[in-house]
Order: structure tokens, then C-alpha cells, then sequence
């Protein structure tokens, strides 16, 4: 995620980004997905969570970039609820 060049009003975003999966791993992800039971969120509604995580980060060769870099798996925590399949990648 990097910091949005221009926001348009005061609600908008302060990051943007996308998540990039070669194909071949998104449609496995797409499997796996589609076979979870799901889980109740804090609403009550039925998801499939899909772990996240971040860090800070700031560019090489100028520190006043700052940016967020991460990484996405279908693979859960193990104090977490996990359907019985493992996901295929």
C-alpha cells in the first residue's frame, strides 16, 4: 500500500494498493476459498477471513517515501478457526 498522491476530499483514503496474485495461485486461492465453511464476523455475518499482515516501510533511497508492504495467505492462525482442507498452495 503506498500513500494516496492527491486525496479528494477529507474522507478519502490515505493508502492505496492492490494485492497481485500470479494466476495460477488465484484460482487455487478461488478453490480454497469457495470450500470454507466460513466464520461469524463482528457482526454476525458469514465470512471467510484471509490472514493479512504489514509492515512500515519507508524507500531505499528516499526515507520520506513511506509505504506499507505486506503479504496475503489462506493459511490461519492456529488459536483461529480453520476448515479441516488445506488451502492447495
Amino acid at each position: 500500500m503506498m500513500p494516496v498522491k492527491e486525496k479528494k476530499h477529507e474522507k478519502s483514503p490515505d493508502m492505496t494498493g492492490s494485492i497481485d496474485f500470479p494466476l495460477e495461485e488465484a484460482m487455487k486461492l478461488a478453490d480454497w476459498i469457495v470450500a470454507q465453511p466460513g466464520e461469524a464476523d463482528w457482526k454476525g455475518d458469514t465470512v471467510v477471513k484471509v490472514p493479512i499482515v504489514g509492515w512500515n516501510k519507508e524507500g531505499r533511497q528516499n526515507p520520506d517515501f513511506k509505504f506499507i508492504g505486506g503479504t496475503c495467505s489462506a493459511l490461519k492462525q492456529e488459536n483461529t478457526s480453520v476448515s479441516d482442507t488445506p488451502p492447495p498452495f
